[in-house]
């Protein structure tokens, strides 16, 4: 007996359809799909923020920012190994004298030579002497040359390089151990010119207190910096290296590029920094989006949409399309034959959903001969 139609009528739902009104079962494929898609939509928009973002500052390329820096880490390493060096020389000179610590006239004497030999050779002092640590005055000072004003209580028991209130870079050794004695000498700041003539423009060495210790403007030793940017360089400039751009016009900006005195000897360890600033060419306009990551971020949407409209058409419609059925089946709508098109795990589904359906109907026929049978019995 050929059956077309087994099942209930159609009453509450859409025209041809078994399913009665507001009973749709909720889709577990579609959200994770529209999640997936806008998390890939949303990547893409973050790709082209960051990989388009120009890196430039003050439309100042990144390139030229880090070569700024570059210089002005350079030079704080030549500032270091300068003054590491004369605390070199201090410490030859406190050897010297250690000999003759517990003979006055003999140290007075070979103090003298020893550093009026130290001033001739080196050349880098305002003045050199044998210090006391507790008061900062003058014991011996060298022939024919002022002694230092006080320097103030300095350490007896290790090197160190300081600076002091006025500007004054101070180096001290100890002569011995517990003499109370010092060999300490004023720095000169111009000395360390011949470090900060790499850079093309203005550059200056500078302490924790943003006071110019030495500088290629002319700024005196403890005077301030006279440019905002160069004082919050210089405050920086104590614990990391880095670079502040302002545009000057449509052509030029300046970059002040800072970096710590910092690494192997007492001069690393002093707080000290190096501040340059010079006018560069910009880009000619303001910060912008590169071209380059722009495209990636398109191209990576464009994947995107692509990968999930063949997930769709792929998985998410025959799943959706399965469900109908399922749900027709389900309340007794067994007229519509399972297309079966596909040989992948959709298209198993949908075999065994075709096998359950002719089920269905093979129970039914059996049902109604077996009403038939029974009739025919009565009667």
């Amino acid at each position: 007996m050929a059956v077309s139609r087994v099942g209930a009528p159609t009453s509450a739902g859409k025209p041809g359809s078994s399913v009665p009104a507001g009973k749709r079962l909720a889709s577990t494929v579609r959200l994770p799909w529209l999640v997936g898609l806008a998390a890939l939509l949303a990547l893409s928009v973050v790709t082209g923020l960051l990989a388009g973002r120009d890196t430039s500052e003050a439309g100042v390329q990144r390139a030229a920012l880090d070569a700024q820096e570059a210089l002005a880490t350079g030079v704080a390493q030549q500032v270091r190994r300068s003054l590491n060096e004369g605390v070199d020389d201090l410490r030859q000179a406190a050897q010297a004298l250690e000999d003759d610590l517990d003979d006055r006239a003999a140290l007075e004497q070979h103090a003298a030579t020893v550093l009026l030999a130290t001033v001739t050779a080196h050349g880098r002092y305002l003045a050199v002497a044998v210090v006391d640590a507790r008061t900062g005055f003058s014991v011996l000072g060298t022939p024919g040359q002022a002694p230092p004003d006080p320097l103030g209580e300095l350490p007896d028991d290790r090197a160190t390089v300081v600076v002091l209130d006025d500007g004054r870079i101070v180096e001290s050794v100890p002569v011995g151990e517990g003499s109370g004695l010092v060999v300490a000498a004023v720095y000169d700041p111009t000395f360390l010119l011949p470090a900060l003539r790499p850079a093309p423009d203005s550059v200056s060495v500078v302490d924790g207190e943003q006071r110019t210790l030495s500088s290629t403007t002319g700024v005196a030793p403890g005077g301030p910096l006279g440019d905002e940017d160069l004082r919050r360089a210089a405050e920086r400039g104590a614990q990391i290296s880095g670079t502040l751009a302002r545009r000057l016009d449509e052509r030029t900006a300046t970059v002040v590029a800072y970096a710590p005195v910092t690494g192997v000897g007492i001069a690393g360890e002093a707080g000290l920094a190096v501040v340059l600033s010079q006018p560069v060419l910009t880009t000619g306009g303001v910060a912008s989006y590169r071209v380059p990551g722009v495209l990636a971020s398109l191209l990576l949407g464009l994947t995107a949409v692509a990968v999930f409209r063949w997930l769709h058409v792929a998985v998410v419609r025959p799943v959706l399309e399965l469900q109908r059925t399922a749900e027709r089946v389900a309340y007794g709508d067994l007229s519509q034959r399972v297309v079966v098109d596909r040989y992948d795990e959709v298209g198993g589904i949908a075999r065994s959903l075709e096998r359950l359906r002719l089920s269905l109907i093979r129970a039914k026929v059996q049902d109604l001969e077996a009403g038939r049978s029974a009739a025919d019995e009565q009667s």
